[in-house]
């Protein structure tokens, strides 16, 4: 391979190397938030479950925010910073979780130079029938 050929392929390198980046990171964030999102369901089905056979909601978003303990401490989410609200309708019990998750540095920097605040809010919602309160 003579100078030419290995210069071209400096070159080539460092035209692509930024979008292969962009990709690998691009792909790390969506990731994270499907796995928090995931865990979001978990606990909103754990907190409409406890409410549905409980007469406490605390009991029941004591229980959500155990199952959300376990967002990865890298995942830009603040486990006190989630917001879980019960609601009774029709016989029927309301879970949803909600919180602001930080977007990785470089989408924070792309979402604040957008306009944006840097973060995304993702929500789980789960609806269970409410069931008769046995005592136990």
């Amino acid at each position: 391979m003579n100078g030419r050929a290995r210069g071209a392929a400096a070159v080539e390198l460092a035209m692509a190397l930024p979008l292969l980046l962009f990709m690998l990171f691009g792909l790390v964030q969506i990731i994270i938030l499907i796995d928090t999102k995931t865990i979001f369901e978990h606990a909103a089905f754990e907190a409409a479950r406890t409410g549905a056979v409980s007469a406490d909601p605390q009991t029941a978003k004591g229980r959500a925010l155990r199952v959300i303990q376990a967002v990865p401490r890298g995942a830009g989410f603040r486990g006190d910073a989630a917001k879980i609200t019960l609601t009774e309708a029709g016989g029927s019990i309301i879970a949803e979780v909600s919180s602001k998750i930080a977007l990785l540095p470089f989408f924070r920097q792309a979402s604040l130079a957008a306009g944006g605040d840097g973060a995304l809010t993702l929500r789980a919602r789960a609806k269970l029938k409410k069931e008769p309160f046995l005592g136990y």
